[in-house]
């Protein structure tokens, strides 16, 4: 599990190495994908308290 913490941490400058199996990489575009839809939830859940508590005055 850590080899595909590490592999998403690095982000795409990465080289894949040749001796991983299809299926960790697979994992490891998976985590990034969760990262990614992660870090735009964040965005909008600011973005919508932003609205929510300073525009109602």
């Amino acid at each position: 599990y850590g080899i595909y913490k590490a592999k998403a941490a690095a982000g795409r400058s990465e080289q894949t190495p040749e001796t991983l199996s299809a299926n960790d990489d697979e994992e490891a575009r998976k985590i990034k994908w969760f990262k990614t839809m992660k870090s735009i939830a964040k965005f909008i859940a600011k973005e919508q308290m932003k609205k929510h508590l300073g525009g109602e005055k």
